[in-house]
């Protein structure tokens, strides 16, 4: 361990020369550790060198120097945020949130990592549901603030180092999806400024959390999703399947549409339903999932997902969106939903989820084969019948003619 230490510079050792050719010898630990804690002592020996070249020890004397005892961070060290419990506020309020580190010896010049983490779901019930904890923002030792998976976050928040031991995060317009219970994480790098990647923390504490919900008006969304009527759909066809959303709330807002697909499941026999001498029926196979097919943005960019259909998406009206498959395949038949999610403005003109979600009732489309697709089935079978009979004569005839060949070649 202090080998290690030593080669990496944190130990080093000094020879001072003193009045009357005194030598004095230094000894540094750059970050002391709690192993270091102990009694330390200095060991000199005198070596003499003899005419044949060789040294011997002449004199060893040892100096207790005395006890080091080496604080533990944990006991002094405190982490502390604030607003202090739970504040609530209005959607497109600002929220500023404070973390203080406390207990940091003033003398020691140690590295800190400080991370914002957040907990909580984008469920209207906010923070109260729970949910896997994130991180929001960091800063690192060396003053680089960085964001979470929400790097949209980065243009409307910031970060900041505000004194000595605070550190600020703010979110310049709170959106429902802000609700949730804050912490501020702060990993120490004791007598380390400037550590490298791969230095081990020393400490790492948390503090209590901060319950912030952010309220928004209420918002209902409900979602009906239909077939236009006409001929049967046949491979070649468009499928046209709408949308229907109804959003009541009060103040402007936009609908985000999604629209999903389901293999139709094979039809099975109910084990009950079977008789009593019918084979065993096996279990019916796992359903697919949802395949995603298109979607119109809550801004009007639409988005498509599949690769092997000619799909298209649009609003008709305030209310009604449109999906539609060109050039239909088989691949396209099953059953289809929308989901629609209300999106708010904000008093700063700003978009928000608001978190109110609608699932349509599913849609089956069945794709029919087209008339010269039916008629090509009896030609095949046709041709496929002709072409076995002819060669079925061919071949009986030829053996005959060939065995009758041979009957007139033997000699009597």
């Amino acid at each position: 361990m202090y080998k290690k230490r030593y080669d990496d510079g944190e130990i080093t050792l000094e020879k001072r020369n003193k009045e009357g050719g005194l030598g004095e010898y230094v000894m540094k630990m750059r970050a002391v550790q709690p192993d270091d804690t102990g009694s330390y002592f200095c060991e000199s020996t005198q070596w003499i060198r003899d005419p044949d070249r060789s040294w011997q020890k002449i004199a060893q004397r040892t100096l207790d120097i005395g006890n080091l005892t080496v604080q533990q961070l944990a006991e002094s060290l405190s982490i502390t945020s604030s607003p202090r419990g739970e504040v609530t506020l209005q959607v497109g309020a600002p929220l500023i949130l404070t973390c203080e580190v406390l207990g940091l010896p003033a003398e020691v010049n140690s590295g800190l990592l400080v991370q914002w983490m957040k907990r909580g779901s984008d469920s209207s019930d906010g923070a109260r549901s729970g949910g896997v904890e994130v991180e929001v923002a960091r800063m690192s030792p060396d003053g680089v603030v960085s964001w979470g998976d929400d790097l949209s976050r980065a243009s409307g928040g910031s970060m900041e180092k505000v004194a000595g031991g605070r550190y600020t995060l703010k979110l310049f317009s709170g959106q429902p999806l802000d609700s949730g219970v804050y912490r501020c994480v702060v990993s120490v790098y004791a007598g380390r400024a400037n550590p490298d990647p791969s230095t081990p923390v020393t400490l790492t504490q948390r503090s209590e959390g901060v319950t912030v919900n952010l309220k928004s008006k209420d918002v209902l969304v409900a979602a009906v999703a239909q077939l236009l009527r006409g001929p049967l759909l046949k491979r070649g066809n468009t499928i046209t399947l709408i949308c229907n959303i109804t959003v009541t709330t009060t103040g402007p807002t936009q609908a985000q549409v999604q629209w999903l697909r389901w293999p139709i499941p094979p039809r099975v026999i109910k084990r009950e339903e079977r008789p009593a001498s019918a084979v065993t029926v096996p279990d019916p196979p796992v359903e697919e999932g949802p395949s995603l097919v298109a979607a119109l943005m809550y801004d009007g960019v639409a988005k498509i997902y599949v690769n092997t259909s000619d799909v298209s998406i649009d609003r008709l009206s305030a209310g009604s969106y449109r999906l539609r498959v060109h050039s239909a395949t088989m691949d396209d038949q099953g059953m289809y939903a929308c989901h629609a999610q209300a999106w708010g403005q904000d008093p700063h003109g700003g978009w928000y989820n608001t978190g109110a979600r609608a699932e349509s009732n599913a849609v089956t489309v069945y794709m029919y084969s087209r008339a010269e697709d039916l008629l090509l089935i009896p030609l095949v079978v046709g041709v496929s019948s002709a072409l076995f009979v002819g060669i079925l004569i061919i071949s009986t005839v030829t053996c005959c003619f060939m065995k009758r060949l041979a009957m007139q070649r033997t000699p009597k």
